[in-house]
């Protein structure tokens, strides 16, 4: 894995000019699982030596951003994926916070989260996308904001979930502040991502599959959370690490196998499956990254505001 300083990139987060290079991204044709037009340039993939994010650079401008996700359709995204930090995070509000209590999922999408969470549960949302927060909202009967801004300015939650849009986000320590302000004393927030300092990225680099989609453009780490803590405002009260994936053991060898192949040579590995997706008559398909759901490559961070 090569690295190399670039002192003129300044990290997104904490503004140190203290960022290596870790090696160069792919362009894609696919944003959010919808097929463009053209390549999206990847850039390269960075990490901040003083707080420890790692981030693409360079990136779209916000607009450019805002269009890809708002399209107008909800289908970019499965609905409802019921995965263990669904899992994770039903089992933790059950038990910790009171029926009534006020939830808001930011990045809802079109409320799969929330409707497993229960209706128990005041429920709110934020999502971009405009076709999504409006099946979210019917489905929730709750309300769904498309930015932070639109909400009244005293409306408190006591439970704040952030699922899978952290690495969609610039500056994940400037949201989480902002969702802070959001938060009530004492309540809880639930960040699930994917872990920027497991050990598998370590050894893959750039050619680590989380950071093949164009739309994760921030990965944040337990390292990471646990700098940002020092800052006040909040307290670290679990971080859970976990695997999304589960496969017989042939399979998983098989995917393991493929990993190692995209890590190593990501160029053979696109060409390699790029003439299986021709001879399967597969040609309107993306030939994806392998390595998704092997490993405990995620984390949960419970934060409670103090």
């Amino acid at each position: 894995m090569s690295k190399v300083k670039n002192l003129k990139v300044v990290c997104p987060s904490c503004s140190a000019q203290k960022s290596v290079k870790i090696g160069i991204l792919p362009d894609v044709k696919q944003f959010s699982g919808r097929l463009l037009d053209a390549p999206l340039h990847g850039g390269s993939l960075y990490v901040c030596q003083k707080c420890f994010l790692k981030f693409r650079y360079p990136l779209l401008t916000e607009d450019e951003y805002g269009l890809l996700y708002d399209n107008a359709t909800p289908s970019s995204w499965p609905s409802d994926v019921f995965g263990k930090d669904w899992d994770l995070i039903a089992k933790f509000i059950n038990a910790n916070i009171p029926a009534d209590s006020r939830v808001l999922d930011f990045g809802c999408w079109t409320g799969g989260l929330l409707s497993k969470i229960g209706s128990k549960y005041q429920r709110f949302g934020v999502e971009v996308n405009s076709s999504a927060g409006e099946i979210a909202s019917e489905r929730i009967g709750g309300k769904v904001w498309k930015c932070l801004d639109g909400m009244p300015d005293d409306l408190e939650f006591d439970v704040i979930t952030i699922v899978d849009v952290i690495e969609h986000l610039p500056d994940p320590r400037k949201i989480v502040k902002q969702l802070l302000n959001k938060l009530r004393e004492n309540g809880y927030m639930l960040i699930v991502t994917g872990d920027a300092d497991n050990f598998v990225w370590r050894l893959s680099g750039a050619n680590w599959w989380y950071c093949f989609h164009p739309e994760h453009i921030a990965f944040i780490s337990e390292k990471w959370a646990r700098r940002f803590e020092k800052e006040g405002g909040f307290k670290i009260e679990a971080v859970v690490k976990f695997q999304h994936g589960k496969f017989p053991l042939p399979i998983y060898l098989l995917r393991v196998a493929q990993m190692f192949i995209y890590s190593l040579a990501p160029r053979f590995y696109f060409r390699l499956f790029g003439v299986v997706r021709r001879i399967l008559n597969r040609k309107g398909e993306v030939v994806g990254p392998a390595g998704v759901g092997l490993f405990k490559d995620h984390i949960l961070v419970v934060v409670a505001k103090r």
